[in-house]
């Protein structure tokens, strides 16, 4: 089911109840997961989708951590790098 939200190439959809039920907390581990996709992260749900067996704990791999981690910022530090060509900045 849409636990959190799902996204699209046209954008992205989130599951409102569940984000407003979770948006007082103090880790914000939905809410943090479905940005990172946002920013164009993916979730490493299986094995399989893991760049190797030895991928650290991540916002993106649901239950890993209830955090932002350092694997998290790589990630979207490599997105972004990915990006910035594109537009000159």
């Amino acid at each position: 089911g849409l636990e959190g939200g799902f996204g699209y190439d046209w954008g992205q959809e989130v599951n409102l109840e569940n984000m407003l039920q979770t948006i007082d907390e103090e880790q914000l581990t939905i809410v943090s997961h479905e940005i990172g996709h946002g920013f164009g992260l993916p979730d490493f749900y299986e094995e399989a989708d893991k760049p190797n067996d030895k991928w650290p704990n991540s916002i993106m791999m649901a239950g890993s951590s209830g955090t932002v981690t350092d694997s998290d910022g790589w990630m979207l530090r490599r997105v972004l790098e990915h990006l910035k060509p594109r537009y000159k900045f």
